[in-house]
């Protein structure tokens, strides 16, 4: 005899328990039906439909991003860096193009100081060289609330070796908002 005990909420809600006569869990998927092959191809036609469909909408939202016009900068913003005081047009390098990554490792993020944020951690991991960007005139630059002697001794013992630099005051917000 099987019971029924609960339903698990998962991201997706398939995923149902129930516990035999003899006390052990049993973890059943709640599973689509099992169909013909001609079944299947014309409910994949169908779903490639809607895929190709949110393609075109998201590479046409893309365009209308870059298509967007720009702001011009006029506040001075400062940031901290490992050589000492930085403006905003410092952070370029010389490069034309900027991408900033606001991380989050301050006081109140959960693990400070001897953490970043969990999501922000998992970010960094993933930057692999920044020569990549460089050479397409890019340059890459993280950005915190943690005093510089916090961020170096985190990115030494992840082995991250991205620039980063530390907010101060108005650079807290570099959109104005």
């Amino acid at each position: 005899m099987t019971q029924l005990f609960g339903c698990h909420k998962v991201a997706t809600e398939q995923l149902l328990c129930a516990r035999t006569c003899t006390g052990k869990v049993n973890i059943v998927m709640k599973t689509p039906p099992i169909v013909s092959r001609p079944e299947w191809e014309a409910a994949r036609q169908q779903l490639l439909v809607k895929e190709k469909e949110l393609t075109r909408a998201r590479d046409a939202l893309a365009a209308d991003r870059r298509r967007m016009p720009w702001l011009a900068v006029e506040k001075e913003y400062a940031f901290d860096g490992p050589q000492g005081r930085a403006r905003l047009l410092d952070l370029f390098e010389g490069r034309r193009q900027l991408i900033v990554y606001r991380a989050f490792f301050e006081p109140g993020v959960f693990g400070w100081p001897d953490h970043a944020c969990r999501g922000c951690s998992l970010v960094a991991d993933q930057v692999a060289h920044v020569a990549h960007l460089n050479a397409r005139d890019t340059t890459l630059a993280f950005a915190s609330r943690a005093p510089q002697p916090d961020i170096e001794r985190v990115k030494a013992r992840m082995g991250w070796t991205m620039p980063w630099y530390s907010l101060v005051e108005c650079a807290a917000d570099p959109s104005g908002t």
